[in-house]
C-alpha cells in the first residue's frame, strides 16, 4: 500500500534476512569445525543481538527476548564480556520502550558491573552507550539527578573513544 514507507519495507527485509541467517547459523552449529567455533559463536551472538534490535524496532518484544537469550548464551559460551554487557543493554531497551525505567535499571546495573570490570576490557564505546541508556532509564524512573550523573559518565567515556578502537566483531578472533 502507498501508506507504507519504503524505509519500513527495507527494515522489514533486513529483519527477515537476519532471522533467516540466524536460523542457518543455529542449524549449522553441530557442523562447525572446532578451530572455527570461536568465530562461529561470536557471529551467532552478533546476529542474534541484531535480530533482537530489529524485533524491538518492530515492537515484537517476546521475539526480541528470545533473540537476546541466544545472544547471551553465545556471550557466555564464547566468554565474551563485551557482548554479554551489550546484550543486557539491548534487553534494557525492551523496558525503556515500555517506559519501565526501574526494570531497565536492573539490567543496566548488571551490564555495567560487567563492563566496568577492568580485567574484561570492555570498550569505552560500549560502556558509554550503557551509561546513556542508564540516563534514559533514570529519567523514566523519575530520578533526574542520577540520570544527569549517568549522562555525564556517558559523555566522559565517549570522549575517550578512539575510532580505531571501537569493536568490529568481524575482525576479532
Amino acid at each position: 500500500s502507498s501508506d507504507v514507507c519504503s524505509s519500513d519495507l527495507g527494515a522489514h527485509a533486513v529483519y527477515g534476512d537476519t532471522v533467516v541467517h540466524l536460523n542457518r547459523l543455529l542449524t549449522a552449529a553441530e557442523q562447525v569445525p572446532s578451530e572455527l567455533y570461536g568465530r562461529y559463536i561470536a557471529l551467532l551472538g552478533d546476529t542474534a543481538q541484531l535480530a533482537a534490535w530489529l524485533a524491538i524496532d518492530g515492537q515484537d518484544y517476546a521475539t526480541a527476548r528470545h533473540f537476546c537469550s541466544i545472544a547471551l548464551s553465545s556471550a557466555e559460551e564464547g566468554e565474551d564480556p563485551t557482548l554479554h554487557a551489550y546484550v543486557l543493554g539491548v534487553m534494557s531497551y525492551i523496558h525503556l520502550h515500555a517506559e519501565r525505567g526501574n526494570e531497565a535499571l536492573r539490567l543496566l546495573d548488571g551490564a555495567l558491573r560487567i563492563a566496568n570490570t577492568p580485567r574484561f576490557g570492555v570498550n569505552f564505546a560500549v560502556r558509554s552507550w550503557l551509561y546513556k541508556a542508564m540516563a534514559e532509564a533514570y529519567a523514566l524512573a523519575g530520578n533526574r539527578r542520577a540520570g544527569a550523573k549517568a549522562l555525564i559518565q556517558a559523555e566522559q567515556l565517549f570522549d575517550s573513544v578512539q575510532l580505531d578502537s571501537v569493536p568490529h566483531r568481524s575482525e576479532e578472533r
